[in-house]
């Protein structure tokens, strides 16, 4: 078995570097994750919260408007941009429909689709 001394010098650096980097990043995602206030700010001139009711106010509109999730019934919140829907649709097609059209609606940053099929929960 042989052991291989330390990097030393320019390459100890540069890996104490990307050490650094890859840590503060974990930290970042660790502490702050997806529901901390500062992880995506709202557009200018509108506070995160006003940002979060338009978003959910939008994705009712939508959800209410397609047809193929007339009879799903889905609860919507927003956190900081992204949006979890809860609730019981018909079929897996209408479960992914729903997810898309939250996809498409502006400011929405992440979507946690927990929505069960009918009959599979």
């Amino acid at each position: 078995m042989t052991v291989k001394a330390a990097p030393t010098g320019r390459r100890a650096a540069g890996l104490a570097v990307v050490c650094s980097l890859l840590i503060s990043g974990c930290t970042a995602l660790v502490v702050g994750g997806a529901g901390s206030r500062s992880s995506y700010p709202a557009p200018a001139g509108e506070s995160q919260q006003s940002a979060d009711q338009r978003i959910s106010a939008a994705v009712r509109a939508q959800l209410a408007a397609d047809r193929s999730l007339s009879g799903a019934t889905i609860s919507v919140s927003t956190l900081d941009g992204v949006v979890t829907l809860q609730g019981e649709v018909a079929d897996y097609s209408a479960r992914s429909q729903a997810e898309t059209l939250v996809a498409g609606i502006s400011g929405v940053r992440g979507i946690h689709n927990r929505l069960q099929v009918a009959g599979r929960l």
